[in-house]
């Protein structure tokens, strides 16, 4: 009797590897799944972009009319005015502002006017924290009461007062520059109360400028339409 071979399972092992490697259609079902997930993904990303859109930038129109607790020619004073522009976003504002002396008007006269940039630095549409500043050109006349003999007198500086007359005035065109920061609170959709903190800067043409710079106080309320 001839003897067969003997099987080891290592020997099953490398031939079956062997069989599966050399038939013709073993790689061809996973190239085959492949293939169609590849082509069916392009057009999901080729989607996924979309047209590009461009979004509006909100804006607004803001009035606001103002009133400046200062100081002028060495006395507490008033001056009235306003700021009108554009608010872009909820944040920017740009815009133009004038004001003018209104008390005391027996020391000095005063008007500037220029143009006017806010940020909003914190807050939301309800309670907001802003900075920004004035620049621009103004001119103010400043009067000081005089006596026969030279001297100043006290006031009132109109007219004839106590042995003192006459009041002469000095007259200066000048440069302003009026950083501020302020604060804003909602008091409905279309309105919102503010107040604000300033520096008046100037350079005069003629001087002096010490009698119309100073610290200056401003409240208002701002109409969004």
């Amino acid at each position: 009797m001839i003897g067969l071979p003997r099987i080891t399972p290592t020997a099953a092992a490398s031939a079956l590897g062997l069989v599966l490697l050399l038939a013709p259609g073993s790689a061809r079902p996973a190239a085959a799944q492949s293939a169609p997930a590849s082509e069916h993904a392009a057009p999901v990303s080729a989607q996924s972009q979309g047209p590009l859109v461009l979004q509006p930038i909100p804006h607004a129109v803001i009035f606001t009319p103002d009133v400046k607790v200062t100081t002028v020619n060495g006395r507490t004073s008033t001056l009235i005015g306003g700021s009108v522009g554009v608010e872009m976003d909820n944040r920017f504002f740009l815009g133009g502002a004038a004001y003018g002396l209104v008390a005391p008007l027996d020391t000095a006269n005063m008007f500037y006017a220029g143009l006017l940039t806010r940020y909003r630095i914190v807050g939301d549409d309800h309670v907001q924290i802003s900075a920004g500043g004035l620049i621009g050109f103004g001119e103010a006349s400043t009067y000081a009461s005089f006596a026969p003999n030279g001297g100043y007198a006290p006031t009132p500086h109109h007219g004839y007062y106590g042995g003192y007359y006459g009041y002469p005035y000095y007259w200066n065109g000048f440069f302003v520059a009026e950083p501020e920061v302020s604060a804003g609170v909602s008091l409905s959709r279309a309105a919102r109360l503010t107040v604000g903190a300033s520096y008046r800067a100037t350079a005069g043409y003629y001087g002096p400028e010490s009698e119309i710079n100073g610290f200056t106080g401003t409240f208002g309320v701002q109409f969004k339409f």
